[in-house]
């Protein structure tokens, strides 16, 4: 933090630096020690609406909330619920969908802080098209995949178009196999 005060006192306006001085940790870094490890390791903190957006959307999966630009939804919000979920659910597969335009910019983004870090989460994509023909290996590939995934508590990074093409094929196949039955 004193780090992130000083370079604010030379550049920033003195609202910024107030703003940061007023920061306050407001969540339990026994319950979340990845969470501390982010902040280190970012030289960052987290702010107190980013925490209660966070808390919210754990405590209630699956809920909707708008945000402004700015608040840290990709570069804070978006890594606590990775983490959070990555590190204690490992019966689940945790997949983040990004417009294709954004997949590789979060890719990295997301390999440097939770990946090339002490978190060691590990990445995974499935680039799927429609010319892939789908076969017991290729299946089994990618069955092998999700897998390790889930044993390592990885998170998977999809496009939409990616995810459903492969369900488009995957029913077409279904349907082949019924209508040779």
């Amino acid at each position: 933090k004193l780090t992130r005060l000083i370079s604010l006192s030379k550049s920033a306006s003195t609202d910024e630096l107030l703003r940061e001085l007023h920061t306050e940790t407001v969540w339990d870094t026994d319950e979340n020690p990845a969470w501390l490890v982010f902040e280190v390791e970012n030289m960052l903190q987290i702010r107190q609406v980013q925490y209660t957006v966070a808390k919210h959307l754990i405590d209630h999966p699956g809920d909707v909330m708008q945000l402004n630009m700015g608040t840290g939804k990709t570069r804070v919000i978006l890594p606590m619920l990775v983490m959070h979920w990555s590190l204690k659910n490992r019966d689940k597969i945790i997949r983040i969908n990004f417009l294709s335009a954004l997949l590789n910019e979060a890719y990295s983004y997301f390999h440097q802080i939770l990946t090339a870090s002490m978190l060691g989460i590990r990445l995974y994509t499935i680039p799927f098209c429609r010319d892939i023909k789908l076969d017991e290996n290729s299946m089994a590939t990618m069955r092998n995949a999700i897998d390790c995934c889930r044993e390592e508590g990885g998170v998977v990074l999809v496009a939409p178009e990616h995810r459903l093409s492969l369900e488009l094929n995957c029913k077409e196949l279904f349907y082949q196999d019924r209508c040779v039955a």
